[in-house]
């Protein structure tokens, strides 16, 4: 715990992660703000003192109190660095929290000497089941096709633990092995095994007969003499009576164990954190399921007082990437974009800016013409590919994330559905993949597929040659901003895509289409020929 929250709980750079009051933050409670730097710094030696206090042993009840209540106030502030490890160790420290951990091996256990050292049982039950329902709760996550197949390890194969792997094994392979199946056992052997059973319980039940007279007897007999052991044990005495305590210790364990049985499995109530996949990373215990891929991100702001559209980095005020997979925070980060929008707009006209930069946010004589109101409406275009899947869109590009409707309850109204249609494509994906890489060390392929009537509007740079799109599945339509002619491109057919330029490609047939890019980066093949 020392180690984590410097390393993990970003302590080390906690400057960087809490310090900037423009920085856009996602709490799990809509409206809750975080302190500011001092505080923080404040809240995270608090939390550090208490982690220390665990580690040796010293007043455990004070110190496990300094490291839960700052360490969960910290995990709702921001939902976005949550893992599965951070759920645990608060999950941990909690129940470190109500056992007598420091009565052995601790600085408190000379007062244990005095008051008693003994230990209960739950003390160490309930530390064991903890790892236990994680262990167990993640292999049935893992039990589904997407894990079993290898798409969910898209990735996984290429990390430095396996590197000692690829001298014999592709990346491909390995991905085989880590999600080789148990169902792979060979039937015959499994009906031997049954056959040989029932042959040996003919066997033994002729046997049985003839030892039940003679076992009947000798139990009857051990009965009687244990039950004269444990009374001549007990003196006459029968068992105390549970305390109140310990009937209020068994309730509270209870519903910790049904609890961490239900959570993982709760996300039909809190439908409103779903996305593609049910819940937030963190708690569902769904570790390296989910191969997330994003290539493109468009914020478009528009001004509805003057009906301008400006474009935002979708990078701006934020630190991660995690809002543009959930709906939740992708609401909560356009509203911190407004609010950011509207605080900057005020600093550049109450303080001495150059004229120019004052003319970017309004214009006095004329507000309706030039410059930003407040009249904002945000749109997001995110394009992500799961588990191998084709790039499509997460969000509804059309609706305005400033005015939608959302509740924890109920579905993201703008998600767009996951095209699990084209999942047996992944297939084919791999063998086309395959296939360019071998035109040249340079080429390379991209997959997209998208809803009827909605258009993906794409600059290529001039970074890359032969550009080209080639349709899979349906229909689409082509044309480029400086032309007014339009292409109409069938299944199974390709044209070339000029560089340096925005296109447009709009999905018309009656069901999704699937297209790909396919292209030479020739500005990386020249920096390895000048080499």
């Amino acid at each position: 715990m020392v180690i984590d929250i410097v390393e993990e709980r970003g302590l080390a750079d906690i400057d960087i992660k809490w310090g900037d009051p423009w920085d856009c933050h996602f709490p799990l409670i809509h409206g809750i703000k975080a302190p500011s730097l001092p505080w923080m710094i404040m809240i995270y030696t608090v939390m550090w003192t208490g982690a220390f206090g665990i580690a040796l042993g010293l007043h455990f009840k004070i110190a496990c109190a300094c490291f839960v209540l700052p360490y969960w106030y910290i995990f709702l502030l921001d939902k976005g660095y949550w893992n599965n490890h951070t759920y645990l160790y608060g999950i941990v420290a909690t129940l470190f929290w109500g056992t007598e951990a420091n009565k052995y091996f601790a600085l408190d256990a000379s007062n244990a000497r005095r008051n008693g050292n003994s230990v209960p049982y739950w003390n160490y039950f309930i530390l064991k089941f903890q790892f236990f329902a994680l262990y167990f709760l993640a292999g049935l996550k893992k039990s589904g096709r997407e894990w079993l197949e290898g798409y969910a390890m898209t990735n996984l194969s290429r990390h430095w633990v396996f590197h000692p792997f690829n001298v014999k094994e592709t990346d491909s392979q390995i991905k085989k092995s880590l999600s080789s199946d148990c169902s792979a056992l060979p039937s015959n052997e499994i009906l031997h095994n049954e056959t040989t059973h029932k042959e040996s319980n003919i066997k033994v039940d002729q046997k049985d007969n003839d030892t039940q007279s003679k076992s009947k007897n000798s139990i009857e007999s051990d009965e009687k003499e244990a039950a004269s052991i444990c009374k001549k044990f007990r003196g006459g005495q029968q068992p105390p009576k549970a305390t109140r305590k310990q009937k209020f210790v068994v309730s509270l364990l209870l519903c910790h164990v049904m609890l961490q049985f239900f959570l993982p499995y709760s996300h039909f109530i809190s439908k409103g954190y779903n996305n593609w996949v049910p819940g937030l990373y963190g708690y569902s215990w769904d570790m390296m399921i989910h191969a997330w891929d994003t290539i493109l991100v468009v914020i478009k702001v528009h001004d509805n007082a003057n009906n301008k559209v400006r474009y935002l980095d979708p990078e701006a005020w934020v630190q991660g990437d995690r809002w543009v997979r959930h709906g939740d925070m992708a609401i909560q980060y356009s509203q911190c974009l407004k609010d950011n929008l509207m605080r900057r707009r005020e600093e550049t006209l109450s303080t001495r800016h150059r004229l120019e930069d004052k003319e970017k946010w309004t214009n006095k004589k004329s507000p309706q013409i030039s410059g930003l109101s407040t009249n904002l409406s945000i749109y997001m275009d995110v394009w992500c590919s799961l588990n191998g899947r084709f790039q499509q869109r997460i969000f509804d590009p059309n609706v305005d994330m400033l005015t939608v409707d959302w509740h924890p309850l109920k579905p993201v109204s703008f998600l767009m559905p996951l095209l699990t249609r084209y999942n047996s494509y992944r297939y084919k994906l791999e063998e086309i993949q395959q296939h360019v890489y071998t035109w040249s060390n340079y080429t390379d392929v991209l997959f997209v597929a998208d809803f009827p009537g909605m258009y993906l509007e794409n600059y290529i740079s001039t970074d890359f040659a032969n550009v080209s799109l080639t349709v899979l599945e349906g229909e689409v339509t082509y044309n480029e901003e400086d032309s007014a002619s339009t292409i109409t491109i069938p299944k199974e057919r390709s044209i070339p895509v000029k560089t340096g330029m925005f296109h447009r490609v709009k999905t018309t047939s009656s069901y999704p289409a699937c297209y790909m890019y396919t292209y030479t980066n020739q500005t990386k093949e020249q920096l390895d020929s000048d080499r």
